[in-house]
């Protein structure tokens, strides 16, 4: 019997997850079956020890410019039901890739 009801995937969809699983294949499964647009780089911090430097799994995964932008930041301000600022893809990568 079909329905017009969203499907679990689409569901899924509408929300964000943390991509900070520290596990490349669990990173590239949420973006395969979900999207980059909606992963967000968290924390449990200082519940659990964090990667030094942070986001380093999904900076070292080599992720296309785009994805890596909607992950380490747009999606943040999405989230937040803020504006994406438009020209804001190199600097913040600059930020991010700074030694800590």
């Amino acid at each position: 019997m079909p329905s017009d009801e969203p499907s679990p995937l689409e569901y899924a969809r509408r929300f964000y997850y943390d991509a900070m699983v520290f596990d490349r294949r669990a990173i590239r499964y949420l973006i395969d079956l979900l999207g980059a647009d909606r992963l967000l780089v968290g924390s449990d911090f200082p519940a659990m020890p964090r990667e030094e430097p942070g986001a380093r799994t999904l900076r070292e995964m080599g992720l296309p410019e785009a994805d890596w932008a909607e992950i380490s930041h747009r999606n943040a301000f999405r989230w937040l039901g803020r504006p994406v600022p438009e020209a804001d893809a190199a600097p913040a990568r600059a930020r991010v890739d700074a030694p800590a």
